[in-house]
């Protein structure tokens, strides 16, 4: 069914055999084969659309225990989509998937942590799951924990490795650490201080369309870096 599905090992692309083969081995109760027929009945691909029988069908991937099912349950359960909102249910699949490694589901239940979304507010162990998330490449994560460590928000100050999150989100293209990371470098802010690659930095932010960015970008090029000042170029970013 994968191969199918994804047209590896010499198979054509084929969604409707994929799904055939999915549903096959769903009878027997496999789970992966349950999340992947539920997700392409949730989108319509390769068979009909039926949101509502793709929720029951990653409901049973869920509760065999597979994180991409608990994850992608979670998310129906959280906006409502073909199932009833339920938010406590959906963080505690969250918190599941979450603690067998799944990156966006440790986020989103860091983030239900932290504002308190169906489950009492805790920004200690919000922050326990953006570190989780973070240490498996997700970006916002990164970028929310570094805002947290720079606050002192349910953990304690701590500069340099605040920067050291902000650095992994902003090469990973977050527009909001590249601007934040920019600052940092532009003032010295637990780092050292260092103009030039503050100005790489915002350009990242300013092309990524980060207002912020844009706007710190035009003025390092309007004021001048190194002696250099750009006001034709500091003007299209204004």
């Amino acid at each position: 069914a994968v191969a199918f599905h994804n047209g590896t090992n010499g198979a054509p692309v084929d969604l409707t055999l994929a799904n055939k083969y999915y549903k096959m081995a769903s009878l027997q109760g496999n789970p992966k084969a349950l999340c992947n027929l539920a997700y392409n009945m949730q989108r319509g691909e390769g068979i009909e659309q039926d949101v509502k029988t793709a929720n029951t069908l990653y409901k049973k991937s869920a509760d065999a225990g597979y994180s991409v099912a608990q994850y992608n349950y979670a998310v129906n359960l959280t906006s409502g989509n073909g199932v009833n909102k339920n938010l406590q249910e959906a963080n505690r699949l969250f918190k599941l998937a979450a603690d067998q490694g799944h990156a966006n589901a440790a986020y989103s239940y860091a983030v239900n942590l932290s504002k308190g979304n169906g489950i009492k507010a805790d920004l200690a162990e919000a922050n326990k799951y953006y570190k989780i998330a973070s240490d498996q490449g997700n970006s916002n994560a990164m970028y929310a924990y570094a805002t947290n460590l720079l606050k002192g928000n349910g953990c304690k100050k701590d500069l340099q490795e605040a920067n050291k999150y902000l650095k992994l989100a902003a090469d990973k293209g977050n527009s909001f650490a590249q601007a934040q990371y920019a600052t940092h470098l532009s003032n010295g802010t637990g780092v050292d201080k260092n103009p030039q690659e503050a100005l790489k930095y915002n350009k990242m932010s300013a092309d990524n369309g980060n207002p912020r960015g844009m706007c710190n970008y035009a003025y390092a090029l309007q004021t001048g870096v190194n002696g250099k000042k750009n006001l034709t170029e500091a003007n299209k970013f204004y």
